[in-house]
């Protein structure tokens, strides 16, 4: 389970969306967990993870990651 605070890495393609990772398309995202969001109803059922991440021009902006992209703790 990812934490707030943990970074990790995640697989989409040029606009966010999920796809796998040997996909020629794919690219590999990495960013800190900003928040952990869960289903309404079952609070053990995470949903989306909200991840700071750094981009060149733009400094920092937040990525919705999904359980679709597969995220992965990485070392700091």
């Amino acid at each position: 389970m990812r934490a707030v605070g943990d970074r990790i890495e995640w697989c989409g393609d040029i606009d966010g969306r999920p796809i796998e990772p040997g996909d020629p398309a794919a690219r590999t995202y990495t960013g800190i967990v900003d928040s952990v969001h869960r289903h309404p109803d079952d609070a053990d059922r995470i949903v989306a993870y909200l991840v700071r991440c750094r981009g060149g021009v733009s400094g920092t902006y937040l990525a919705t990651v999904l359980l679709e992209h597969r995220p992965a703790v990485v070392d700091s």
